[in-house]
């Protein structure tokens, strides 16, 4: 998993979020379940997804 960050506008106020997701696209997932209808201004992967030793 890696953090996400995203600025969102949901109608009446701009909020702030970060969220843990695997992709971008299950990011936006999330905030359609938690948000419903919003307009994501911007987003980015703060922290990627760390490859362990065994996969190296």
């Amino acid at each position: 998993m890696s953090e996400y960050h995203g600025l969102i506008y949901t109608g009446t106020t701009q909020q702030w979020v970060t969220l843990l997701a695997s992709s971008p696209s299950h990011f936006e997932q999330q905030l359609q379940a938690r948000f419903g209808v919003f307009v994501c201004v911007w987003f980015e992967c703060a922290r990627p997804q760390q490859q362990s030793a065994v996969n190296q």
